[in-house]
């Protein structure tokens, strides 16, 4: 099981409790959660390198069943400007209370739908595009043995259609039918290999963001067992912050494109 760096968790909660209150059941990883990630913050970040975010996929990308509307938007959107990342969120849709709600979010939208309406949001050029979609492939069962194909063709997509831009893909959640988890575990296993597969290429920038380790669980969703609660949305915020962050580490992320 890996969990966030202990540095990098304090700091998001440090966000979270400013400005959402303090958890009523507080998000904090076991004393080895370094042991894979490291001092995540311990070292000085390159903000420099604005950040346009695609938030990109269905219903959680909409922020479904948060108390706010804004799903894991805004803690992550104010954790990277703390850390002194200048952020725009893009996108066609708006939801939540945020400043800054702009997403891509599509509810009940399977992956070559989620993919069809990234072309809405693909001229403003977003250097960083964050992609959670094939939950609802999973429930309908749509086609699961082939939907690391449909996400390969958005993918391409996205890096063929905005030069420079990087994609990080995150696994799915869990569910909770056993039966959907099941399609859901057959998945991940698709888009981790598919996300080694890219970034071994020249030029693919792309990085995966896990949110089914064991980090996430079925008791960080709500009653549907679909969506996250306010303590999973938290838990998607910190880890897409950690790939973004190590994405920057790594020298990965480069400045916008201007929009056409």
């Amino acid at each position: 099981m890996k969990f966030l760096s202990t540095t990098a968790t304090a700091f998001l909660l440090s966000i979270t409790a400013s400005s959402a209150g303090v958890l009523a059941q507080p998000v904090v990883p076991n004393d080895n959660s370094n042991k894979n990630n490291g001092n995540l913050l311990s070292t000085r970040q390159d903000t420099s390198v604005p950040l346009r975010i695609m938030p990109l996929g269905a219903s959680i990308t909409w922020g479904t069943e948060s108390e706010d509307g804004n799903g894991y938007r805004k803690v992550l959107y104010d954790s990277l400007e703390e850390l002194g990342f200048s952020v725009d969120m893009v996108g066609s849709q708006q939801s939540g209370d945020m400043e800054d709600k702009d997403n891509e979010g599509h509810p009940g939208w399977r992956i070559a739908e989620v993919s069809g309406a990234a072309d809405a949001t693909i001229p403003e050029q977003p250097n960083v595009v964050l992609i959670n979609a094939g939950t609802n492939d999973c429930i309908q069962d749509y086609d699961v043995a082939t939907a690391h194909e449909r996400m390969r063709d958005l993918v391409d997509k996205l890096l063929a259609e905005i030069p420079g831009t990087t994609v990080v893909l995150s696994t799915l959640l869990p569910n909770a039918d056993d039966v959907v988890d099941g399609r859901v575990a057959g998945v991940n296993d698709k888009f981790r290999a598919l996300v080694e597969s890219m970034g071994a290429e020249d030029g693919k920038r792309v990085v995966l963001a896990e949110m089914n380790d064991g980090y996430i669980t079925r008791d960080d969703l709500v009653e549907d067992g679909i969506h996250p609660n306010r303590n999973g949305y938290i838990k998607m915020a910190m880890i897409w912050f950690e790939a973004i962050v190590n994405a920057s580490k790594d020298g990965v992320l480069q400045t916008p494109n201007e929009a056409v």
